[in-house]
């Protein structure tokens, strides 16, 4: 949610609450509480303590503050650069040693996270880190075919692990290598599988913490579906699809997301933001 601040004061610098914002980020990025959370961090029952979900919201939030071209902007980012950078370390010696990707529908996701890290790494430059996203994404990745598109949903899933990983190849791959490579990895449109993903998801209960997560599901997709149609050739009959199935999925999300309680507010906001303006 501080990312979802700073990115709409970037944005919307005219944002008619930009003052509270700063003056809350002012409160929230100081360097004893970075050191507070390093202290944490370090502490050895914490040190995979939100990996990877936790860590590439890090990431993500410091693309943001890097590109905030404002005085403010730079003191936040060089404030919360130690925290980073042992997160960023982290997450190299991680996928070092990672065996296989994992891929449920939820925190962990691989693929999920690696979409945000590697929007830091091209942000700040870091191309050790970016190799080492591309290197292990396509180790895990490159040899998928027919992704289960049948078995998404579960109940409980605010990540398409189909979606995501697809996402992250168009970010990976050159775009003739990912129109081939997506040629392989989805089953056909007109496949009854590939339905379980075209429709939003069903919500029996919006005030459940853990069903609400299929509200923000529409916004992961959304998101997901776009950055895939964006890197699909003009006259691929995909790309008019999947922009309106980002589009059908972002209205879904937004019906539902007023309506959640605190299981919502705290979390909903930042998808709808990114899906709104990635």
């Amino acid at each position: 949610m501080h990312w979802t601040l700073v990115r709409l004061m970037r944005l919307y610098p005219d944002i008619r609450t930009k003052d509270k914002i700063t003056e809350l980020l002012n409160s929230q990025f100081t360097d004893d509480k970075i050191s507070k959370e390093i202290e944490f961090l370090n502490e050895k029952q914490n040190r995979t303590f939100e990996r990877t979900y936790g860590w590439a919201w890090l990431m993500r939030l410091q693309s943001e503050l890097l590109q905030l071209d404002t005085p403010d902007g730079k003191k936040w980012a060089q404030t919360l650069n130690p925290l980073v950078k042992i997160i960023r370390d982290r997450t190299i010696e991680y996928f070092n040693k990672l065996p296989k990707a994992v891929r449920p529908g939820t925190h962990s996701n691989t693929a999920f996270s690696m979409n945000h890290m590697i929007s830091y790494a091209q942000v700040a430059g870091d191309k050790k880190l970016e190799q080492s996203i591309e290197k292990t994404a396509k180790k895990f990745f490159m040899n998928d075919k027919n992704c289960p598109t049948g078995y998404e949903p579960s109940g409980v899933d605010f990540v398409s692990p189909c979606l995501s990983e697809a996402y992250l190849m168009s970010l990976i791959l050159d775009r003739p290598e990912y129109s081939e490579w997506l040629d392989d990895f989805f089953p056909d449109l007109c496949d009854p599988t590939f339905k379980n993903i075209m429709d939003p998801p069903v919500v029996t209960d919006l005030k459940d913490y853990i069903i609400g997560h299929l509200i923000g599901l529409n916004f992961q997709r959304s998101w997901a579906y776009r950055g895939i149609a964006n890197e699909l050739p003009k006259e691929d009959p995909r790309k008019k699809i999947f922009l309106e199935l980002s589009d059908i999925h972002l209205r879904s999300g937004l019906e539902g997301m007023d309506q959640t309680g605190y299981g919502g507010s705290h979390w909903l906001a930042s998808f709808a933001t990114l899906a709104f303006t990635n």
